[in-house]
């Protein structure tokens, strides 16, 4: 109340309402009447009850309460009460109707008071609600004006203040979602040992984590007398105000202030302070999606630039550096490294490192071990939140200062290439489950780019080794002694050597894009377009050709001819061939052929002539011999028994030698060869196989035809000869023999189900293991030009294929 006189007295309204007062107590006691009597007048009776200055009192009461609120219009009312009361007791003459009028004119003050503060109130509430969408207005222009969460809580704190008209200390905690805690993001006034001791505080505990966990605004007069305050860091008697800060229902943080001793609260505060906590919440929810987008983006940023590092730069020293520090910046790590696994020595190393010694590039691990080895096994992610004290700790990296690990595979589908490992070294941190998610994907990409590493470097030590290849195969074409020349599938040449320049005369200028068949005589051009032929429906050469070439200069060539087909993707594009000229082997083979033949036609001729002779002397004589002891034999009687015996045995022996002779005869030259032609005569050595108990076989395929009397004399030599080594050596119990004609060939196969062999790996071996049977088989087979196949094994029998021209 002094407070308030005081401040009445200094203002002129005060003093003009104590003017009208002391007027109308002047008028009030009689001024007015003896005025009258001096000009001689008689005053009304209303005047001589002085009801007039009664009503004047009204208005210093209206003016007072206009002026100074309710409380200046009760006390100008009692003011004036105290004035009209002595006249109405003591003075009036009518002292009931001065009373009742005195009473009229303080209730009509009163009212006219009661009315001034109404409106007054009404107005002061307009202002406050006024001020309060202000205030809800000027704190949304301040949130809304930045996405920036550190701008928004400092723009935010310090408006709150400026409206609330506060001088406090406080600050605004923040939710942390996956630690449960609230954390310490904006302060004021508050000293730096305060602010370590409360940077987190979790959600339940006291007064702040209350708000947080209730949604519910607290306003707490006297922390120190409130149970509800389990934590006093600023030690003295203090207010706390908790306003949490919610958006869709969900407290992302609270705002916390100390207001000065003093401070009390009105509703109107507690909704203001509601209102502008849901502001602030809806701005920190819509900040910390701005963040969480821009961040989301910065990571795809980061992820594609890891993703453009690999896919642009294939040396590993110029990509893994670069995928270390992103993975770095992605989680807020202090330094990272990359370990490889060495498969050869089976030993991890650490080839790549970031904000640690590089000496540990030297240090190397047992493959399994440590925490890149256990992540390498079992190749999941694993974070340890304490490395100095985890079992598999390597000790040089704890030297190094590591305190808090995560590491994750290096992996390209199922090939696990190593670790990738983040680090703190100033403080232990727990890594949260994104981290370990955007390690991993960074884990990955550096698998990838790995094996595009691994893969180019195969890939340039295969084009290494066919650049070599190639320059091999180029030396080796031009320098070769055969004639080697290439084709397209249209018939052209398309590279020829210095052999075939030398072979058909012509220049390689003049070769390239000449067909090949005009290098060949016109018998030989069709075996050419068949070999087009087979390359072209993707048959391959197992056999060589003989071939008439035709040189610039006119004259004849015979080449032996190698074909290969040369395909791409599976489509034939051309063929290469390798040709000899073999005209002067051909002529000394047709002299040898001539020469073979005049000494093998000699030698049947001998054979012939011995056959002869033994059949029609040898063989008569051996007959008459056996007549003539048949001749004894009858007159046994006359002879002592002892000789008769002996005759039966030289009878009996001279049979034997004849049947000898005659088959003997039969080996050198059968009769029947000349007569009836090869198939009878080997029908009949075919059934001679029944007398050593051997089944025999024989089926002719084909049209068959006599040939020539050589031809037919070679096929059943070595015919024969393969039956005489089946009934000494194979143990066989059958035989089968296989006669093929065909239009310009004659196949003969003998197969037998005999022990077998071991065949020598050349051909020139067989004399040396005694197999000179085998040996003459194969000169008879070219003698006419043909081949002789021997095909045995230990156990599975024999098989022998003569294929001769015919």
């Amino acid at each position: 109340m002094k407070k308030w006189f005081k401040r009445a007295v200094r203002s002129p309204n005060f003093w003009i309402v104590a003017g009208m007062l002391a007027i109308g107590a002047g008028l009030h006691y009689g001024a007015q009447t003896r005025h009258l009597r001096v000009l001689g007048l008689e005053a009304p009776p209303f005047l001589e009850r002085h009801a007039m200055e009664r009503v004047l009192f009204v208005l210093p009461i209206a003016y007072a309460a206009f002026s100074f609120g309710w409380v200046g219009g009760i006390v100008t009312l009692s003011i004036a009460l105290l004035i009209m009361l002595p006249r109405v007791f003591l003075i009036s003459p009518y002292p009931l109707d001065a009373f009742m009028e005195t009473i009229a004119v303080i209730l009509v003050g009163g009212l006219m008071s009661w009315m001034v503060e109404t409106q007054e109130k009404e107005r002061r509430l307009r202002q406050e609600a006024a001020a309060r969408l202000e205030a809800a207005s000027a704190i949304s222009t301040i949130v809304t004006q930045s996405l920036e969460l550190k701008q928004i809580l400092n723009g935010a704190f310090d408006k709150v203040m400026e409206v609330l008209n506060l001088e406090a200390r406080g600050g605004i905690f923040l939710m942390d979602e996956e630690t449960g805690e609230l954390r310490l993001a904006v302060h004021r006034g508050l000293s730096p040992e305060f602010v370590q001791m409360e940077s987190k505080v979790a959600v339940g505990e006291c007064l702040c984590g209350l708000a947080a966990q209730t949604g519910e605004l607290i306003i707490s007069e006297s922390c120190l007398d409130d149970p509800r305050h389990t934590r006093s860091s600023l030690g003295t008697a203090h207010s706390h105000v908790i306003v949490p800060l919610q958006a869709r229902n969900k407290v992302v943080g609270v705002l916390f202030l100390y207001p000065l001793p003093g401070y009390r609260h009105s509703p109107a505060d507690v909704e203001l302070l509601t209102t502008i906590g849901n502001e602030i919440g809806v701005a920190i929810e819509n900040a910390q999606l701005h963040q969480s987008v821009a961040r989301q983006l910065e990571i795809e940023r980061r992820l594609n630039e890891v993703a453009e590092k690999i896919t642009s730069e294939l040396e590993l020293t110029k990509v893994l550096p670069t995928v270390l520090e992103i993975a770095e910046e992605l989680v807020g790590a202090e330094g990272g490294v990359i370990a490889l696994l060495d498969e050869e020595k089976e030993v991890i190393t650490y080839p790549y490192l970031h904000n640690v010694p590089e000496a540990l590039s030297h240090v190397t691990v047992p493959k399994g071990k440590g925490l890149a080895g256990h992540v390498m096994t079992t190749g999941r992610p694993m974070a340890v939140e304490d490395y100095p004290t985890y079992p598999g700790r390597v000790e040089a990296w704890v030297r190094a200062g590591l305190k808090s690990v995560l590491n994750v595979p290096i992996v390209s589908g199922d090939k696990v290439f190593g670790a990738l490992g983040v680090f703190t070294l100033k403080g232990r941190r727990a890594f949260s489950d994104r981290d370990v998610a955007l390690i991993a994907g960074v884990g990955r990409q550096a698998g990838i780019a790995i094996e595009n590493a691994r893969l180019y470097e195969q890939e340039r030590a295969i084009a290494e080794q066919l650049r070599v290849s190639e320059e091999r195969y180029r030396d080796l074409f031009e320098n070769a002694t055969d004639a080697i020349l290439v084709q397209d599938m249209e018939g052209r040449i398309t590279a020829a050597n210095k052999a075939c320049v030398k072979l058909t005369g012509y220049r390689r200028e003049e070769l390239l894009g000449m067909k090949f068949t005009q290098l060949l005589a016109e018998e030989s051009v069709p075996i050419a377009k068949g070999m087009e032929h087979r390359c072209r429906i993707g048959e391959t050469f197992d056999q060589t050709y003989e071939l008439h070439l035709v040189k610039k200069d006119g004259t004849k060539a015979i080449i032996e001819l190698a074909p290969r087909c040369i395909t791409s993707n599976g489509q034939a594009i051309g063929l290469e061939h390798i040709a000899r000229d073999v005209t002067e082997q051909r002529r000394i083979q047709e002299s040898m052929r001539f020469y073979v033949s005049q000494i093998t036609r000699a030698q049947e001729d001998e054979r012939k002539r011995i056959a002869r002779e033994l059949h029609d002397e040898t063989a008569q004589a051996l007959v008459v011999l056996s007549r003539r002891l048949d001749g004894l034999l009858t007159a046994r009687e006359r002879l002592p028994e002892s000789i008769t015996r002996r005759l039966e045995e030289l009878r009996q022996l001279t049979d034997s030698i004849l049947e000898g002779v005659r088959r003997f005869s039969q080996d050198l030259r059968p009769p029947m060869l000349d007569d009836l032609g090869l198939v009878p005569t080997l029908e009949g050595l075919t059934d001679s196989m029944a007398q050593d108990g051997i089944r025999a076989e024989m089926s002719v395929l084909g049209n068959q035809r006599r040939l020539s009397p050589e031809e037919e004399l070679v096929i059943f030599r070595i015919a024969q000869e393969a039956l005489n080594n089946v009934k000494r050596h194979s143990q066989a119990s059958q035989v089968a023999i296989t006669l093929e004609f065909s239009d310009d060939r004659v196949k003969l196969t003998v197969s037998d189900d005999g022990q077998g062999f071991e065949l020598p790996e050349r051909i020139g071996d067989l004399a040396e293991r005694g197999k000179l049977g085998l040996l003459g088989m194969h000169e008879r087979a070219r003698l006419l030009g043909g081949t002789l196949t021997v095909r045995s094994k230990p156990g599975e029998g024999t098989t022998i294929i003569m294929d001769v021209p015919a």
